[in-house]
């Protein structure tokens, strides 16, 4: 077996088998790439920022999924070494090994906030609190924002949609 010597190596073992993902690839800015390792059955994409000339360095990285509005939040700058490659998988652990759930709230029949938590039934940490647009503009009346929150994740108010997200190592 051929032995990783950089993101791109990594990248190509993550994407296997080839059959289960679809990859898109295009550039940002002159000097910025982006890898995109869409999973077929999954519906989960995993993206990847470069720099364009080299694969030596992650400028972010991320995973979404489209049954969701929850992602995974941004991991950035990781260079190639023993450090970096460790921290992403330890980020992509969840996306990979142990799936991962999004529970997103909405408020008015508008999105409001989503909560993405690792494992399946949310046992896990939480990974990423993502705020809406409306949300920031609440966060000028404080407290009326933190009422919010709490009555929204307690089932209060307005309404949430749980959705639990397999692993793509199970999946493929």
């Amino acid at each position: 077996m051929k032995a990783i010597e950089d993101w791109r190596a990594y990248m190509n073992k993550l994407g296997t088998p080839e059959r289960a993902f679809r990859r898109y690839h295009g550039i940002v800015h002159d000097s910025i790439r982006y890898l995109v390792f869409f999973h077929k059955l999954s519906s989960t994409s995993i993206w990847f920022y470069l720099p364009k000339e080299n694969y030596s360095r992650i400028l972010c990285a991320y995973y979404i999924n489209s049954n969701t509005r929850g992602w995974s939040g941004e991991l950035r700058n990781v260079d190639f070494d023993k450090k970096g490659i460790w921290m992403l998988d330890d980020f992509l652990r969840p996306a990979m090994e142990t799936g991962w759930e999004s529970i997103d709230y909405y408020l008015m029949g508008k999105y409001f906030t989503s909560c993405v938590k690792a494992g399946m039934d949310g046992s896990g940490k939480v990974i990423q609190k993502f705020t809406s647009y409306y949300k920031f503009w609440s966060y000028l009346m404080l407290p009326i924002c933190f009422l919010m929150d709490q009555m929204i994740q307690r089932g209060l108010i307005g309404r949430s949609k749980r959705v639990s997200l397999q692993p793509i190592r199970t999946k493929t």
